[in-house]
């Protein structure tokens, strides 16, 4: 059947049955109406389009709506429907009226800008099965809504705007290596493959690494669930932003080249970016687990951190920085490092330590920065150990870093003890002062 203006379906159904169907206009599940100006508006429909065999394909070569009042649910299980122009799920009293299943396959090939919306995308509700892209244009795809895909996602060599709107569920299918666009997993994954995202990643209820990496060319938005990096490498070149979940490292590796952010990313009208508190933790529980921070470290963590943070290594570059939020206490130990968990501060440059709690901590705190700046404490440190390797170690006020006596000594004016360990290694020290402590050991030793 060719139509060679547009299908305006109000009612009825059309069963392809094996069949073809072309419309050279628009394909819309809709009731027009003629107004008074005689311009045409459209509402809802009563109408289905059934597509249940392998053979069935419907071509549309202007735009596909449907605002049929009705499920589609076991009606969109098998065939091709190729649109070319834009693709439109509007709602009137069903959330169902896209559910594709099976082996149904959405093509998206138009020549042109192609738009995406859905009123009711869901997993349970209105999404596509399977969806190819073809689209030949520069402009190519925009995904103006959230659109899911249960079935499978096809590589494509299509421009993508929009591209973190297309939500994958935990059924989708992930046959390719790399994805040049941004994408979402909208459920629990475990991967099956070595993969590349060449966009942003959104994790929005977890993701196990089952014997593969993953590489992530922009950022990574961790948003609820288990990230489980189960002894293997995450790699992200741009920040990560994790407003929620875990993060278990478990025995793997995540290195971050910009900055990993314990906080909620807020985007004003304007495009201005803010940040506030997070509801994720950071699980370093493994001596071989192993987080390097390239860019700056930010704990906004509503939750305790006490027996997260108990074994393995967090290499920070940048500035590292706790932030309390204030309606929830256990806040107070929104980063508290115990057991045998080392802190590593390796920036080229000055590295600035900031925590708004003393209740938070370092267990191992060692310095490997450098450089002639290397590194500032613009609050009083709290650590069980410190090692410095003899880098440059400032302190807030006239604080100094503990040392080993080798013979008796005396200390004109007030001692500042702002970290390491003072070592009285059997001798004596005369402070001609006061000794003010507001960081490190004084070890009497004998």
């Amino acid at each position: 059947l060719t139509v060679n203006g547009s299908l305006i379906q109000s009612g009825g159904t059309v069963y392809v049955n094996g069949g073809k169907l072309i419309v050279k206009g628009n394909y819309r599940l809709q009731t027009a109406t003629t107004n008074t100006d005689d311009s045409v508006s459209y509402k809802y429909s009563n109408g289905y389009l059934k597509m249940v065999n392998e053979s069935d394909h419907v071509t549309v070569e202007g735009d596909f709506i449907t605002h049929s009042q009705h499920s589609h649910n076991g009606l969109l299980t098998a065939g091709t429907l190729e649109v070319q122009g834009d693709f439109t799920q509007k709602y009137y009293n069903n959330n169902y009226n896209f559910k594709a299943t099976g082996t149904h396959i959405v093509i998206l090939s138009g020549d042109k800008i192609q738009t995406v919306k859905f009123d009711n995308p869901s997993v349970s509700y209105s999404h596509f099965s399977t969806l190819e892209i073809t689209n030949t244009s520069e402009a190519g795809v925009n995904f103006a809504t959230t659109a899911v895909v249960t079935g499978e996602l096809k590589e494509t060599s299509s421009n993508i705007t929009g591209s973190e709107n297309i939500w994958l569920s935990a059924s989708a299918q992930i046959n390719w290596d790399r994805w040049k666009h941004g994408i979402t997993f909208a459920e629990a994954r475990t991967l099956g493959r070595y993969t590349i995202i060449e966009g942003n990643l959104y994790i929005r209820s977890g993701l196990t690494l089952n014997e593969y990496d993953l590489d992530v060319h922009g950022s990574c938005y961790i948003i609820s669930g288990t990230v489980n990096l189960n002894g293997k490498k995450l790699a992200v070149n741009g920040n990560i932003i994790q407003s929620g979940g875990t993060l278990h490292v478990n025995g793997g590796q995540l290195i971050v080249d910009g900055d990993y952010r314990l906080q909620t990313e807020n985007k004003s009208s304007d495009g201005t970016i803010s940040y506030s508190y997070s509801s994720g933790r950071l699980r370093m529980i493994n001596s071989e687990d192993y987080v390097k921070v390239a860019g700056n470290f930010v704990t906004h963590a509503r939750y305790s951190h006490s027996d997260y943070l108990t074994a393995g290594i967090l290499e920070v570059k940048g500035d590292f920085t706790q932030k309390y939020y204030s309606y929830n206490s256990d806040s107070v130990y929104g980063f508290y490092a115990t057991g045998t968990h080392k802190t590593i501060l390796s920036g080229t440059g000055l590295q600035k330590v900031n925590f708004e709690r003393a209740e938070s901590r370092f267990n191992v705190l060692e310095i490997q920065n450098y450089s002639d700046e290397g590194v500032k404490f613009e609050t009083p440190l709290n650590a069980k150990k410190l090692i410095t390797n003899g880098c440059v170690v400032t302190f807030p006020g006239s604080e100094i870093t503990g040392w080993t006596l080798s013979e008796d000594e005396a200390f004109d004016g007030n001692l500042n003890l702002g970290g390491g360990v003072l070592d009285l290694n059997g001798y004596t020290l005369t402070v001609n002062g006061s000794l003010i402590q507001s960081g490190g050991t004084v070890y009497v030793n004998g």
